[in-house]
């Protein structure tokens, strides 16, 4: 029996950490023996990676500059071997109706920096799939190394890449074999996008956790018994986080008399402004902003902690969260959550099980339903133990990565 050709993946800028989903995704299906070629668009250091992904970073292959010589000669052999095939192809990047057009000259450089893709993907044997995350520029070079090496492509797409900047994206949900997404709620928009495209085509496969890692956190939970009990937050601190949302919440418990301290892990524009608000507020004693924490040290917080808050909101650009996977850490990690009922996030936590979800920008209520779990033992622990529950039985990383084998498989069986 022939030994099974590798999926191969693309990726954006790897890696980020904002976007550890991706790394947990590929140990996943590499655990469960799915072979993979990785290839990515830009480099970053790996020091935001888990100690468990940077065994197989070594062999992330990174595009070179557009107009490198590799990258020429590499287009000059594909269009001598395959003309017509090289021809179809970059005409079908550049027919895409980008938004804005200007995106049309990137549109170039993406099929070159493909046909480099395609032609290392030929000399090392071939694929069966291309795959790529998020329905931006990782998708135009995936379209570019499937028609050039003339098989299937499928894509991720995520939430920024949907409501915020999304560009050609029902031709590109269109074009492929297969569309993935992490939530129920981008399922019901994308196949409203694409009526006429069978619910088949558009699948939803829930971003996993590594449960085993979080549930020693829980099994070890150690909050100070002298100490006013941890609300912990975590996440980029751009607007659609809503963590200016949660500072004005922390007042509002301060005023009330209620006993706490307030963690917003993350680094992003808004550090600065959030930082002013809580010195504003007088909040300095009770609120700290730390800055960016890698995973490990996250987990750690939870251990500590007494609640997780993610005040998620539709940012005015259209913005918003999926799941955030900091929600799914903590949901296992045995820690209550407060968030807003805002995208995927309620397919996750469920009102009155898992935690409370409350509209977002509402000040008031965000500070009773953190007040009801800080100072409601018995209904905290609750929450906690049915959210360990939860992840369990939806968000492992053994979850999703059959899910997307199976889609795989299939797609190569069609």
């Amino acid at each position: 029996m022939l030994p099974e050709r590798p999926v191969a993946y693309i990726l954006g800028t790897f890696p980020q950490a904002s976007q550890t989903f991706i790394a947990r995704e590929v140990r996943g299906l590499t655990l469960a023996g799915l072979p993979l070629q990785i290839f990515a668009l830009g480099r970053r250091a790996p020091d935001v990676l888990e100690e468990a992904d940077r065994a197989w970073y070594a062999d992330v292959r990174f595009a070179p500059f557009f107009l490198a010589p590799r990258v020429l000669a590499a287009n000059v052999g594909l269009a001598l071997r395959a003309p017509g095939r090289y021809v179809r192809t970059f005409f079908t990047l550049l027919a895409l109706p980008h938004r804005p057009r200007i995106l049309v000259l990137r549109a170039i450089a993406l099929f070159m920096t493909g046909a480099w893709i395609a032609h290392t993907i030929e000399r090392a044997g071939g694929c069966r799939q291309v795959h790529a995350h998020f329905a931006l520029a990782q998708t135009e070079v995936a379209m570019a190394v499937a028609g050039l090496l003339e098989v299937p492509f499928s894509f991720t797409a995520h939430a920024r890449d949907i409501y915020a900047t999304p560009s050609a994206l029902e031709e590109k949900m269109r074009a492929a074999r297969v569309v993935v997404t992490c939530t129920g709620y981008n399922v019901s928009h994308l196949r409203g996008l694409c009526p006429e495209l069978p619910d088949s085509h558009i699948q939803l496969v829930h971003h996993g956790v590594d449960v085993d890692a979080a549930s020693r956190i829980a099994e070890q939970r150690d909050m100070d018994a002298g100490a006013p009990p941890v609300i912990l937050a975590a996440g980029r601190l751009i607007d659609k986080k809503g963590f200016d949302t949660l500072i004005d919440a922390c007042a509002v418990l301060r005023e009330r008399g209620v006993s706490f301290a307030c963690r917003i892990f993350g680094t992003g524009p808004l550090m600065t402004e959030l930082q002013r608000r809580v010195e504003a507020a007088g909040l300095a004693a009770s609120v700290d902003l730390p800055g960016w924490a890698p995973a490990g040290q996250l987990l750690d917080e939870m251990g500590r902690a007494a609640v997780f808050a993610m005040p998620s909101r539709v940012a005015a650009g259209g913005d918003r969260d999926g799941i955030p996977n900091v929600v799914l850490e903590a949901m296992a990690a045995g820690l209550p959550v407060v968030a807003t009922n805002v995208s995927g996030i309620p397919e996750a936590v469920s009102h009155e099980t898992t935690g409370l979800l409350v509209e977002p920008d509402d000040v008031t209520v965000l500070a009773g339903a953190l007040e009801r779990v800080l100072i409601d033992a018995a209904l905290s622990a609750r929450f906690g133990a049915a959210a360990r529950a939860r992840i369990r039985e939806e968000f492992t990383l053994e979850v999703a990565s059959s899910r997307l084998i199976a889609l795989f498989r299939s797609v190569q069986a069609r």
